[in-house]
């Protein structure tokens, strides 16, 4: 059975609340921001809204999840273990972009109403990417010894509080945090060549 391709309308009205999100954000709290002068920026009607979120701060949550999602996925192992070292470390790298690109929607998530929300569905996010990663791993024969009821969440809300932090600072070295970030992974981690 092949997948039903999105709704090009449905598409077309989350597109339009995503960017009336951005410019409402930019004016006040998330939390003060109410679905009617969401919808009516976005030129929505309210039963729409409701049709696909149950807030505006869970808006916002989906929003960001999807956009780190949308660059940190790896899913299928490149041609060695330092290439898919090195595309993860890659992936790592482009979320911390993505994330100084977008500070104030990610501050406004993690300043809402709904952040433990926010980081929980992040932590669950990054924790399905580090299972993909362990099983590619396990692919080339390494990590065999690693705890996975351990390891994964462990490592994914190592990841998650460092993408916290780096939303709430000003730095703007993301290549740095990067580098910084594999150092502190599990020695069994496989790293990059140099």
């Amino acid at each position: 059975m092949t997948p039903r391709a999105p709704d090009p309308r449905t598409a077309r009205t989350v597109g339009a609340l995503r960017d009336a999100l951005h410019v409402l954000i930019a004016q006040r709290p998330v939390d003060e921001v109410t679905v009617t002068q969401l919808c009516a920026a976005a030129a929505v009607p309210r039963t729409t809204f409701y049709s696909h979120f149950s807030s505006v701060p869970d808006l916002l949550v989906t929003m960001l999840v999807d956009a780190v999602r949308g660059v940190i996925s790896v899913n299928e192992p490149a041609p060695d273990i330092e290439a898919t070292a090195a595309l993860f470390l890659s992936r790592f790298a482009d979320a911390l972009e993505l994330i100084r690109r977008e500070r104030g929607m990610f501050r406004a998530g993690f300043a809402s109403s709904r952040a433990g929300l926010f980081s929980r569905e992040l932590e669950a996010m990054l924790a399905r990417q580090v299972e993909i990663a362990i099983d590619i791993w396990k692919q080339f024969g390494i990590v065999d010894g690693a705890d996975r009821r351990v390891a994964v969440p462990f490592i994914a809300g190592a990841l998650t509080a460092v993408l916290h932090a780096w939303t709430g600072c000003e730095d703007t070295d993301s290549a740095a945090w990067t580098a910084a970030t594999l150092s502190e992974m599990p020695e069994w981690w496989p790293r990059p060549p140099r």
